[in-house]
């Protein structure tokens, strides 16, 4: 919730983490109070999506899916608008291609095209009315 990525090694052998390093979600001016929610892998490994409520915004990293490490060792991740106030929740659908973002203050859906897994088209997006929305989930049937 402080606004940081924490990159952690795993010991699979004895159930320990290892936090190596805390990257920041937000930009460098931003100036509000820090309040991340929601944090998904992209389906193909290829990177980690956080949600910042304060900057209403998606933050996704780049990850070298050989060894798990962030591509961009400083941050600097690529941000965009939620289409809402206070993205609380989000999901990745099963194909990775759409992201469907829950603005708990704006009372919207907002439906982005995943283009790759690091770049979303935001110029293009949906949104749907729905009150207060908290949790997103994908079927799989």
């Amino acid at each position: 919730l402080a606004g940081f990525l924490l990159v952690c090694n795993y010991d699979a052998e004895h159930g320990n983490l290892s936090i190596t390093s805390a990257i920041s979600c937000l930009p460098p001016n931003y100036e509000g109070t820090p309040s991340s929610a929601c944090i998904r892998m992209h389906p193909s490994g290829e990177a980690v999506y956080l949600s910042n409520r304060g900057h209403d915004s998606i933050a996704i990293f780049a990850i070298n899916t050989t060894d798990g490490s962030l591509k961009n060792k400083t941050g600097n991740p690529e941000w965009f608008p939620c289409g809402g106030a206070e993205p609380r929740d989000f999901a990745i659908d099963p194909t990775g291609r759409w992201l469907v973002v829950g603005n708990q203050n704006g009372n919207t859906l907002t439906v982005f095209n995943i283009i790759s897994p690091c770049h979303v088209d935001y110029g293009r997006v949906r949104k749907y009315s729905c009150d207060t929305p908290a949790c997103i989930a994908f079927s799989q049937g």
